[in-house]
C-alpha cells in the first residue's frame, strides 16, 4: 500500500477514526518541532504545556469513551503498545512542573 493509499484510509476509514485524535496531536508536535527548528526564521517560543496536556489525556482517556475502549484494547492485545505506552507515562512524568513546596 502506498503511503497516500495509507494516509486515506486511516482519515477517511471509520475504523480508524479512534486514531485521529492522536495522529492530530502527532502533527501539532512535528509543527512545534519544526518551528523551534528553524533558525532562519522569527520564532515565538512553543509552550509545550498544551501539548503535553493532549498527550497525557490520550494516555489516560475518559473511561467508555470510543477512544479509550481501542486505546485499551491495543494495551490487552499488542505487547509493543505497552511499552511505548510506558515509555510515554515516564516521559510525561519528566514534564510535571516542578513543586514549589
Amino acid at each position: 500500500m502506498q503511503t497516500s493509499q495509507l494516509l486515506n484510509v486511516m482519515f477517511n476509514d471509520p475504523e480508524f477514526a479512534w486514531l485521529r485524535s492522536m495522529s492530530g496531536l502527532i502533527v501539532r508536535i512535528d509543527e512545534a518541532l519544526e518551528t523551534k527548528l528553524r533558525p532562519s526564521e522569527p520564532r515565538a517560543e512553543t509552550e509545550t504545556g498544551p501539548l503535553v496536556a493532549a498527550a497525557r489525556d490520550l494516555v489516560a482517556p475518559e473511561a467508555g469513551t470510543p477512544y479509550a475502549q481501542r486505546y485499551h484494547a491495543a494495551l490487552q492485545e499488542l505487547p509493543d503498545a505497552v511499552l511505548a505506552h510506558r515509555d510515554l507515562v515516564t516521559l510525561l512524568k519528566l514534564q510535571r512542573p516542578q513543586s514549589t513546596a
